[in-house]
């Protein structure tokens, strides 16, 4: 009794560290087969080539688009030359409007003329920028999809093990209490290197921020639920697992909140029609 008293016995301990490697090889193994996948696609998504109506930044005008680089915009895709000037634009579009094309399409490969004193300082070095951030952007919207899977999954297992005792609902909810806050820290750093830290201790006065503000609660809730999971799941403490509940099912929202914003930055404010 005395090697139980005041923390896990040995065999709980023992336990809890084969779920831990067995979540982080899990984990590695899922990341190298989602590089894996980049790799075979060479980072690019080709669908909204024809929908692009410009062929220079609008941030910073004279500049050549990348593809895969877009947002929508009033109806209509805009490509960037890099990841840092789509966030300029989605941080403040109407400053940038000024140089999209007039008629909805470039014709001459030409920027619009440029407002008064806007774009001429617009200048950085995008081909390190895009080497830097290309491959943790690209990666970003593979990432998130497993912290939200994750997350709803955990909260089915204990959902399942507390209407019955179950030892295969219980080894699940052991193993993702694990995996998931490690989920949800990699897709948090990947957003952040796609999106950088610019205006993110601002008041949030766009979608972009409030989904960083959002991913960023979500982790915080999905590591702070998994954690009393792991402390308060044992029988002597069985009388606080109702605040674990709660912090679970507050996790899964803010995570599906995260996620929907992220949604809206893909495909527009209009993809889903309730919303």
């Amino acid at each position: 009794m005395s090697g139980t008293r005041g923390g896990l016995g040995r065999p709980a301990a023992s336990g809890l560290i084969r779920t831990v490697r067995g979540g982080s090889l899990a984990l590695a193994v899922v990341f190298i087969l989602a590089v894996a996948a980049y790799a075979e696609t060479d980072g690019h998504d080709h669908r909204h080539a024809e929908m692009i109506v410009n062929t220079t930044c609008p941030v910073t005008p004279g500049e050549a688009v990348d593809e895969s680089i877009t947002v929508e915009y009033e109806g209509r895709s805009l490509a960037f030359c890099c990841q840092r000037c789509r966030q300029k634009f989605i941080a403040d579009p109407e400053r940038y409007a000024a140089n999209l094309p007039a008629d909805g399409h470039d014709h001459d490969g030409h920027a619009a003329p440029t407002a008064a004193g806007e774009g001429e300082h617009e200048v950085h070095d995008h081909a390190a920028h895009r080497e830097k951030t290309s491959l943790a952007g690209a990666l970003h919207p593979v990432a998130v999809h497993f912290p939200i899977a994750l997350v709803f999954a955990l909260l089915l297992a204990e959902i399942v093990g507390g209407r019955k005792p179950s030892p295969t609902a219980a080894g699940a909810a052991r193993f993702l209490r694990v995996i998931a806050p490690l989920s949800a820290l990699v897709a948090v750093v990947l957003g952040f290197a796609a999106g950088g830290m610019n205006g993110l201790f601002e008041a949030p006065d766009s979608t972009l921020q409030f989904h960083r503000l959002a991913g960023l609660a979500a982790f915080v809730l999905i590591t702070a639920a998994c954690l009393a999971g792991h402390r308060w799941n044992a029988p002597a403490r069985r009388g606080r697992r109702p605040v674990y509940l709660a912090l679970l099912v507050a996790a899964t929202f803010v995570t599906a909140y995260a996620g929907h914003l992220g949604g809206k930055l893909v495909f527009g404010d209009d993809y889903l029609i309730l919303f």
